[in-house]
């Protein structure tokens, strides 16, 4: 009902709308649910893993729970997220569809786009908590070469390469990261144990750009990497470091095909995607998890008229899971989506969209969203959505991995159900920017890790409400600061208790400052109330400060430094696994 008490407004809108002026349609709607990283915030606050990279974010909590780097964003799980790597879904089926962000070379990425809110849910099954699209660098003007070398506290080691030319109507970039940090054991205060603390890493990527013509233009991305890290196990209810390790394998190929036809009015793509993972894990036995997910995605956007664009597209999916001990299984997915963004006037704009997911163990499922956009004056926007979402179990959670997950066949689909408003204002002839966001996330049916029966069940509901505020100010052309305070309050249903990993609230602050051009400085600070983790167990609250700069020699050299932990606190971030104290880390880049 209130959908099309909403149609119904649209079209008197629409009917009441004067002539307009002529102008671009740009196919996209409500950027304050799109947050951006730019490849220069991340030089310039020298992010060098995920961790560093996407803690400061407001809405986004990141851990490294049992060597794997997980994210957890706007309160949901870490499988309720889509990872886009230039164009391709990289969600790793053999791990109940999440994904690993500790091979993840911030030095590689061009820009990442955090989408949330209910315009997320249009991406695809899964997208609950949100998207992340990652578009990673490619090659610039002429034959270009790069490296970039760090050394540091804690045994670090981390060096960046890369090699890149552009002609005309071609361009190739390759890359191989290389990485080792922490000794292979370190004493825990907290628990008076030895912890494992090792992490190694290795990757490389090729991306080849072509248009040859006007019209046509295709990306061939291939990427291979290798992660290597040491747990502990808990015994006595204590982390002690015993030998155990993890192996992890993946690579991937993305080929991308864009299309414009009439004078760049309709675009059209088609993705071809092909990901290979595999896992190792050495205990007290040897567990292998080994997944592959092959997949086409097409997208096609027109502008009908200059207030008016249709979206749409398809999706097929097919992930197979040759784990050990288990037979190959293979699923297959199926999804449509389309939507309408309407620019009803200079300063409104509505977007309406559907899908419809068909999973293999499921009949069809449709989902909806509606949002709008509106310049209430030249400085104050109002911004809302609403819609519902879906995800269907991973192929891990139906057929179990080996002894250590049993299987569920009897899983359902997740739901959700998200409505978010928000205001932005300018102040100071737009020099500060002031956000404010609310937002409600019903979920349903959620699966959660049963450990009596070691398996992945429905038993839960999680009630999400979350208020964001964030402000920036450009100070000057040497100073620019910025804050945020995110109040989230994550609570589970069954059993009734707060949803683990989630602080309750979340401050950031950053200043920087740049008195030349070749002279820059950053501090950087994050603290996070205490919040509760697995076994029940409560992790204090911490405050987290880094600062560091970074001074261009000439043209092709730079030499950086930062402090890490600068207040030495060395509580636990994730129950088990202890934080490292100070660091202080020191590299240089060349580049020609």
């Amino acid at each position: 009902m209130r959908l099309l008490s909403f149609f119904f407004l649209l079209i008197t809108l629409v009917k009441a709308t004067p002539h307009l002026s002529e102008m671009t349609i740009q196919g996209s709607l409500a950027p304050s649910h799109t947050s951006v990283i730019q490849q220069k915030n991340i030089k310039q606050k020298q992010y060098q893993n995920a961790i560093s990279l996407f803690k400061a974010h407001p809405s986004i909590e990141i851990k490294n729970i049992g060597g794997m780097t997980s994210l957890f964003l706007r309160g949901t799980n870490s499988a309720h997220n889509i990872v886009i790597l230039n164009g391709l879904v990289v969600n790793d089926p053999s791990s109940n569809n999440h994904f690993d962000f500790s091979a993840l070379d911030p030095n590689d990425i061009e820009r990442i786009e955090i989408i949330t809110g209910a315009k997320a849910f249009y991406y695809g099954s899964g997208a609950l908590g949100g998207v992340l699209k990652i578009t990673t660098k490619k090659a610039q003007k002429d034959t270009h070469a790069k490296g970039r070398f760090e050394v540091g506290s804690f045994n670090t080691r981390k060096a960046h390469t890369s090699l890149g030319h552009r002609s005309e109507n071609l361009g190739i970039l390759g890359t191989l990261n290389s990485g080792r940090s922490g000794p292979k054991t370190r004493w825990n205060a907290h628990h008076h144990t030895h912890n494992a603390d090792l992490h190694s890493a290795t990757s490389g990527s090729l991306f080849l750009d072509a248009q040859p013509t006007n019209t046509y233009a295709v990306d061939l991305y291939i990427q291979g990497e290798q992660n290597k890290t040491h747990l502990n196990d808990f015994r006595n209810g204590k982390p002690q470091a015993t030998g155990d390790r993890t192996l992890q394998y993946n690579n991937r190929i993305a080929l991308k095909n864009s299309l414009s036809l009439l004078e760049k009015k309709w675009q059209q793509s088609l993705t071809l995607g092909l990901q290979n993972n595999r896992r190792k894990t050495f205990s007290q036995q040897v567990r292998t998890y080994i997944a592959k997910r092959e997949s086409v995605d097409y997208e096609s956007s027109f502008d009908v008229t200059h207030w008016m664009t249709l979206h749409h597209g398809f999706s097929y999916a097919r992930e197979s899971d040759h784990s050990q001990q288990i037979p190959g299984k293979t699923f297959d997915s199926k999804g449509a989506r389309a939507k309408i963004d309407l620019d009803l006037q200079d300063n409104l704009e509505v977007f309406i969209a559907g899908r419809l997911d068909k999973h293999e163990r499921f009949k069809a499922h449709p989902t909806w969203q509606v949002g709008l956009s509106w310049d209430m004056t030249s400085n104050t926007t109002f911004e809302t959505s609403t819609g519902t979402g879906f995800k269907a179990p991973s192929i891990q959670t139906f057929v179990g991995s080996n002894t250590l997950q049993r299987p569920n066949t009897t899983a359902r689909p997740e739901k959700s159900f998200l409505w978010d408003i928000s205001l932005k204002h300018f102040f100071f002839k737009k020099k500060s920017e002031a956000k404010i966001t609310y937002f409600i996330n019903e979920i349903k049916d959620v699966l959660v890790w049963d450990f009596p029966t070691r398996t992945m069940v429905n038993k839960n509901k999680r009630s999400i409400r979350g208020l964001e505020f964030s402000l920036a100010h450009k100070i000057n052309d040497q100073w620019d600061a910025r804050t945020s305070v995110t109040y989230l309050r994550a609570f589970d249903r069954e059993p009734a208790m707060r949803a683990l990993n989630i602080p309750l609230y979340k401050t950031t602050f950053s200043l920087t400052y740049a008195p030349t051009q070749k002279l820059s400085f950053f501090t950087e600070v994050v603290h996070k109330s205490r919040q509760m983790n697995y076994g029940n167990k409560r992790i204090k609250a911490i405050t987290d400060v880094r600062l560091g700069g970074r001074y261009n020699w000439n043209k092709n050299i730079e030499i950086f430094g930062r402090l890490e932990n600068a207040l030495n606190q060395k509580i636990e971030e994730s129950y088990g696994f202890g934080r490292r104290g100070l660091g202080l880390f020191a590299g240089f880049i060349i580049k020609k």
